[in-house]
This record gives C-alpha cells, structure tokens and sequence, in this order.
C-alpha cells in the first residue's frame, strides 16, 4: 500500500497577530522540536500548561511572514515530558510522525500526531519500531471514518431539545440562547471568556458587537447547521470569528465572498475596512481588487461617511495602487 500524500490546504490554528522577533524568541524558550514541509514552511512544537511530575502539553505553531501572523493549535492530546526533543517529520501540515530516542540513543518508539483542519482537535498514536502495519494503517489516505446521523446533527439536536445557559446579545439588543458547553468545547476565547463573566453581575449574558443575523450565523456554525450569510454578515465575521478564533468560520466567510463579490464602491469599501481591522492580508487584497473595478479615472477621495483615519486611508490606497498595477500588467500580457 503506497502512503499518498495529501494535498497542501490553507494553515489552520488561531491567527494572531505577532511580529517575526516575538515569534522566534517564544519558539525558542518553549521549544520541542521543528519540522519543514517543503513549499510550506517550517512548523514548531513548543511547550505548553503544566501538567505536574514534569509533563506538559504541547502546542504546534507556525509563522506566516507574508500576514505577520502567528498560527496556533488547541492544547494537542498528549503530554511531553520538559526537555524532550524528539525528532519529527512533517506529512503534511496537519500531520506530523516522531521519533522518541533513549539517553543512549537507541530508537524506542514512534508517534504520530494528528490535527483537524482547524488545528482545534488532534489525535495520537503511538506505536513501536516495527509495527510497519500500524503505520501503513495510520496513514493510509482513503480510510475515512465512519460517520453516524447524531455526529451530522447532534449539536443542532441539543440546540432546539433544550434552552441554552447562555444569553448572548447582538448590537441591535436581540438576545439568543446556546449552552455554554457547546460554546466552551469549540472556542478557548468563549472558554476564557466564560470564566471571566462568573466575576460579574450578570455572569450569563454576553453582549457581542455584531448584528443579530451574524450573531445567528455564528450560533448555527457553532452548533453545526447550515450557513446562511448575507454580504453584512461575511463582512462581520472576518473580524469577529477571527477574535474568537474560529479559523474555520474565518475561512467559510472569506469564500462566501468569491461567488458574491462586492456590488459597489461601499461594499468594496467596507470589506476592505474589515479585513484591514481583522489583519487578513489576503481579504485585504481581494478588496482592493474590487475596488479597482469600481474606481472611475477621475476619483478624487474617499467620501467622509466611510469614516476612515489617516492611517487606513493610507493602507488603503497603498492597497488599491497594488492591485491596479497588478490588473494592468495581467491586462498587458494577455
């Protein structure tokens, strides 16, 4: 049986904005090992929490120089022990197999570890030098698991089977019911969160700046339905999921926009503004894009209800100067 490479899919983890130097200076005092996948990049796995008798969770990260952001997994489903460095190749970027070697350096056993796309949940298995079998199984590339009717629709069945803990409220004041298990188990924000509204008066009821049909948006995406987003709610989400580290949800808004661009100069307007406070390099550029095809020669400025400071006004034409020299030059050798 021939292992199969997978195909190379976008980078999954919290993104978060972080400088090249805070990066490399975290890596290197919390550092377990480092593997390179050719025409991705190198990942990291660093040390995390504590878990006592010297063992602590393990993190993988990983750089995007290109965003200057920081890519960061859930806590991963094992525990390392502090001064361990195994030795660990990248299969693709959500699959990684180490190497454990004794003091004396005879080879003990293997390891693989596995991500989901989201890098929020992972899974590990270990096996010892020889069971060729076990690997082969592991990484065979068509086995897919089985799933049942209740792994399709066993949240969105919690959701209307019972009444939430948690009232969360959008900025137009209309509230919506989700159990906070549900909202801990698929965020670490939420999760911290949480524990911060027990100090308050209201310890239930959480207030989020975003209209109520995004706020249902991100209530069915929580709970596994089916999305339905308008151009307002995309535009929402490529801040507020990414705040709340939903790097799948980010994703999903992103895409909506390529079959349902901008319809006009405002539209275009107020995605590039969103990606620009989310720090998405890649919306960023894609609004820029649009904006080019609604710019007539003789535009003058930006029209004061966009509300925009001296500082986006300059991203944004510094953008728009990008994507209309690279529209021309693709129009000049066509």
């Amino acid at each position: 049986m021939n292992y199969q490479y997978k195909r190379i899919r976008r980078i999954g983890g919290a993104q978060l904005g972080c400088t090249k130097v805070d990066f490399d200076k975290e890596v290197e005092e919390r550092h377990i090992t480092s593997c390179t996948l050719d025409k991705v990049g190198t990942f990291h796995f660093i040390f995390g929490q504590e878990l006592g008798d010297g063992f602590r969770k393990p993190y993988l990260v990983y750089y995007n120089e290109k965003e200057g952001v920081k890519h960061i997994s859930c806590p991963l489903n094992y525990k390392v022990k502090h001064g361990a460095h195994p030795a660990c190749v990248a299969l693709d970027q959500n699959t990684f197999l180490f190497r454990n070697d004794s003091e004396n350096g005879y080879e003990l056993n293997h390891y693989l570890v596995s991500l989901d796309d989201c890098w929020q949940m992972s899974t590990y298995h270990r096996f010892e030098v020889g069971s060729k079998s076990k690997l082969l199984n592991l990484l065979n590339a068509d086995h897919k698991p089985s799933f049942t009717e209740v792994h399709r629709t066993g949240l969105a069945r919690i959701r209307y089977a019972s009444e939430g803990d948690i009232t969360m409220i959008s900025n137009e004041g209309n509230a919506v019911k989700i159990h906070s298990s549900v909202l801990i188990g698929i965020s670490s924000y939420f999760e911290t969160l949480l524990k911060w509204k027990k100090m308050e008066a209201v310890p239930n009821e959480v207030r989020v700046d975003i209209p109520t049909s995004t706020l249902e948006v991100l209530v069915r995406y929580i709970y596994g339905e089916e999305l339905d987003m308008t151009f307002v709610d995309a535009c929402e989400l490529v801040v507020f999921a990414q705040m709340c580290c939903l790097p799948e949800l980010v994703h999903l808004a992103s895409q909506w926009f390529k079959p349902n661009p901008p319809e006009d100069f405002d539209q275009a307007v107020s995605l590039w503004k969103k990606s620009f406070e989310a720090r998405n390099s890649v919306m960023r550029a894609f609004a820029a894009g649009c904006l080019v095809e609604f710019l007539s020669p003789d535009e003058d400025g930006i029209d004061d209800s966009w509300d925009m400071d001296a500082d986006e006004l300059s991203h944004l034409w510094k953008d728009v100067a990008i994507a209309t020299k690279r529209r021309y030059a693709g129009m000049r050798y066509q």
